[in-house]
């Protein structure tokens, strides 16, 4: 009956409220008319007989105000039962058959005022036609029809997924959340088998734990302590092993082999020449970031491995540990096409905007490009550069706006993607 408020239909049938209302133990009243407002905490039946009154007249009150809500709420006809004395005793009734509680305790008593209280065999289970009703002449020489209750407008339903998608929250998209929704996109339903990578037949063996430790020791190993001091000199150094901390005795070196070498190694730039990465003019070294995401409310945020200054230009570095079937330009290059390339994008769209390259001028002036380093091709191989025009560049920011990863959001979350 309170979520009634402000509805209408053409008949209403008004039944229950006789149970009076649940409110637990705590029973407000106003001490006078209009007086202050308190509340009796516990059983109406310990309270002084006084409060025990204010109590009832309160709640007799508010259950005519319920009452009045529901019974304005019939265009045309309202229905509604008589309770009158019976045979049959109950305890939630008084003995003119009135409910003893609840609000449809005064409505009651008004139809036993207006109607009486014996029941009247022409009406069904007692119920009562009002007076108004029974004046109605019967139309003469037609069959008696049923009354059928016109049924109501349909209801305008608001486009809910639309106000939601509307109203959802900002995201953040990564390149590994918009690359597993690109293949979800291009795989239909199903199962399939995991894929798993073949272990490398030497060196530490894959996985997600070694790649974490092998960045770590990147990010944290010292490029001044690389000067002047051979391979074997920098491994036997106790900051040189502790380092690997937490890898497996036997992977350790191995794995330090990767940093030194790394390091060390002349790295061909896209632009061209070379440079060993522990003398590069600067160095940012997990450079974290969040930024807008192109042509959306929302954002993209990751971590650039490295970003070094060489030639006074910069570049971006990103370090890969996963192993390959070689490591020459065109294994590297179908490796990069196939499973890297969303993240090049991401990371050389997301350093000009560090840089605040702003136009193809600058551009040429500051930035150098692109440089996967495949830990596991070094000395030898394993290193893949790439340096995009600024026309590319600017593509490159269209196509991520294109993949359009909002379509990604769940449903419930605002977003249109349904599991």
């Amino acid at each position: 009956m309170h979520k009634s408020k402000g509805l209408q239909a053409p008949l209403v049938v008004l039944y229950g409220g006789t149970s009076g209302a649940r409110g637990g133990d705590v029973h407000r009243y106003h001490c006078e008319h209009w007086g202050p407002r308190r509340a009796w905490v516990g059983p109406v039946k310990l309270a002084p007989a006084g409060i025990q009154g204010l109590v009832e007249k309160e709640e007799a009150e508010e259950g005519e105000r319920l009452a009045y809500v529901a019974l304005t709420r019939a265009e045309a006809q309202v229905l509604m039962p008589r309770y009158v004395a019976g045979a049959e005793a109950s305890t939630n009734f008084d003995e003119e058959g009135n409910p003893k509680k609840g609000m449809y305790r005064a409505i009651n008593r008004r139809l036993q005022a207006l109607l009486g209280s014996q029941v009247d065999p022409r009406t069904a289970g007692g119920m009562a036609r009002s007076a108004a009703l029974e004046n109605i002449p019967e139309p003469e020489g037609q069959p008696e029809r049923p009354w059928t209750v016109p049924e109501p407008s349909p209801l305008i339903r608001p486009a809910f997924q639309a106000l939601l998608e509307r109203g959802r929250p900002l995201w953040t998209f990564n390149y590994t959340s918009l690359q597993k929704g690109m293949e979800r996109s291009r795989v239909p339903a199903g199962v399939f088998e995991e894929i798993k990578e073949l272990p490398p037949p030497g060196g530490p063996r894959g996985g997600k734990k070694l790649g974490t430790l092998v960045h770590a020791m990147l990010e944290r190993v010292d490029p001044a302590g690389f000067i002047g001091l051979e391979p074997e000199a920098w491994l036997a150094l106790p900051a040189t092993q502790a380092l690997a901390k937490g890898l497996p005795r036997e992977d350790r070196n191995p794995a330090l082999r990767w940093v030194h070498h790394a390091m060390t190694r002349p790295l061909p730039l896209p632009g061209g020449g070379s440079v060993a990465l522990y003398q590069a003019e600067e160095m940012l070294r997990e450079m974290d970031f969040v930024t807008p995401y192109p042509g959306l409310q929302d954002f993209l945020n990751g971590s650039i491995d490295v970003l070094f200054q060489a030639g006074g230009r910069a570049h971006v570095l990103d370090w890969k540990t996963n192993h390959l079937q070689g490591y020459g330009p065109a294994a590297l290059d179908a490796a990069v096409q196939t499973h890297y390339l969303l993240q090049v994008k991401i990371y050389s769209v997301t350093a000009c905007r560090f840089l605040g390259i702003q136009d193809a001028d600058h551009y040429e002036r500051a930035f150098g490009g692109v440089v996967y380093v495949f830990l596991r091709g070094l000395p030898e191989e394993g290193v893949w550069t790439c340096r995009p025009t600024w026309e590319e560049l600017r593509t490159w920011e269209r196509d991520l706006e294109d993949l359009r990863p909002e379509r990604w959001i769940l449903a419930h979350a605002g977003g249109a993607h349904h599991v």
